[in-house]
């Protein structure tokens, strides 16, 4: 098998991402939406004794906090959505699917953090070598469903 040449890639992802604008950017939109009203709603504000106290609300902690969750199930609906973009026909299609997915994904997750974030700790380069080694262990998750230490270690080779 030939690698394809960067410029062939390019124009692939650019007819993919053409081809299928409508169903990502919602996946994509979706969760920043939801994590910008929570920002906004926790901006800094004035308490009415005009002290320039900071405050936070609570519901935009809520809103932060289920941005980040939906940031998390968008993640792995973009990734089911490249790998068969035909199996989904809208984003909550995708959504749906990706719930099955959700705490094996945070768990692989945690687990190359953690490995990376003793990297870093030992010395820089292990760190990088690690995260070099264990960035593709999401995506052996979603697309093989090989789960927790062993994607790691599929991730690896």
């Amino acid at each position: 098998m030939t690698l394809k040449s960067p410029s062939t890639l390019l124009k692939d992802s650019f007819d993919f991402y053409k081809k299928h604008y409508q169903i990502l950017l919602t996946i994509a939109v979706i969760p920043a939406i939801v994590t910008a009203i929570g920002s906004y709603m926790s901006y800094p504000s004035m308490t009415s004794m005009g002290y320039g106290m900071y405050g936070q609300s609570p519901i935009g902690a809520l809103f932060t906090i289920l941005g980040v969750v939906l940031s998390i199930f968008a993640t792995i609906a973009l990734v089911k959505v490249s790998f068969d973009p035909m199996m989904y026909k809208t984003a909550m299609e995708a959504f749906k699917a990706s719930k099955s997915l959700f705490f094996p994904y945070l768990w692989v997750s945690i687990l190359s953090g953690i490995v990376i974030l003793l990297g870093f700790i030992a010395l820089i380069i292990p760190g990088v070598i690690f995260m070099v080694w264990f960035c593709f262990s999401g995506f052996i998750l979603i697309h093989e469903g090989t789960r927790g230490i062993p994607a790691l270690k599929a991730s690896k080779k």
